[in-house]
């Protein structure tokens, strides 16, 4: 009896160390935050705290402006957002990926995937404008007499609807297509 006593005894010792040091082991264990190398731009184009959690949101809705509506401006262009923020890899190529990389380094530590990439280049153009006016040299903007989609011609716009409305029957045709193989 006496042995089962001092046994409690010693564990409730440690339970009381091991509460009264806890405060202590959490206060230091706070978690690392992503270093984000500085922009090569004065100024973003958006808020700092908007743009950290609006990114993605702004990046797709200037996607569906360009490929639906035709509107292609640089303000919120992916291409503008690399040639401000690329940086200096390991192997000393500008780009906005790697360990260290303003993109990767922040959607490293959010557990996030990067895709993007997988059909754009993460590497500024050469001698990039970081102006957000529009640029002659910019093969996004080449050949465009307008920016709107309410400035075409009927007969454009009757193309461009046309087009759309194909690429969206072919993009749902695919998909049912890919369903139908896979047993959906």
């Amino acid at each position: 009896m006496t042995h089962l006593l001092a046994m409690a005894q010693r564990l409730a010792g440690a339970l009381i160390i091991t509460v009264l040091l806890s405060p202590l082991v959490i206060a230091d264990s706070s978690v690392p935050k992503p270093e984000i190398p500085k922009a090569k731009g004065d100024q973003c184009v958006e808020d700092t705290d908007y743009m950290r959690r609006n990114h993605m949101v702004t990046i797709l809705h200037q996607r569906d402006e360009t490929m639906r509506s035709g509107i292609r401006t640089k303000k919120h262009s992916l291409k503008n957002c690399i040639n401000c923020h690329a940086t200096k890899t390991e192997s000393g190529k500008l780009s906005v990926l790697g360990d260290k990389g303003f993109c990767q380094s922040c959607h490293t530590y959010a557990s996030v995937t990067v895709d993007c990439f997988s059909c754009h280049s993460s590497t500024p153009e050469k001698n990039a404008d970081l102006n957000l006016k529009a640029s002659k040299n910019n093969p996004h903007q080449a050949g465009l007499t307008y920016k709107r989609a309410t400035d075409l011609s009927k007969k454009d716009k009757k193309a461009l609807s046309q087009s759309v409305s194909v690429t969206i029957t072919e993009t749902k045709n695919n998909k049912a297509a890919d369903n139908s193989r896979s047993g959906q």
